[in-house]
């Protein structure tokens, strides 16, 4: 975990400021990427690589599924995790899926030890 770099992709700044502080607050040595919608992730993602990407599900453009199903197809090794608002069945399992963790907003102390423990267990299950 040491050395992580994450994508917070979200159409809110808000919410993309909440997790980099609280995330960043317990791990000093990750860097943070941003993304605002599904698009502009791609673009980050062609330029720098991450460990961790966290995905909204309702965004302009591209909704966080399609984009999980895209990073895939291009980035297999990376830790998916969708942090949405959207807690409808379909959604969840949508993400169950793709094998990703989901994640319901707010973000809370708990949000975040919920992104972490998936994340120390993906790296584990893949390491």
């Amino acid at each position: 975990m040491l050395g992580s770099t994450i994508l917070v992709v979200d159409d809110s700044k808000i919410t993309r400021m909440k997790l980099i502080k609280n995330l960043g607050d317990k791990f000093s040595e990750w860097r943070f990427l941003e993304a605002q919608n599904g698009k502009e992730a791609l673009t980050v993602l062609e330029k720098e690589a991450a460990n961790l990407i966290l995905i909204d599900y309702n965004m302009p453009e591209m909704d966080g599924i399609s984009l999980a199903k895209k990073i895939m197809e291009l980035y297999p090794n990376v830790c998916l995790q969708l942090v949405t608002g959207n807690i409808q069945n379909a959604t969840k399992k949508e993400a169950e899926k793709l094998n990703m963790l989901f994640i319901e907003k707010p973000i809370t102390d708990e949000t975040v030890q919920k992104i972490i423990h998936g994340y120390e267990k993906y790296l584990e299950k893949n390491s």
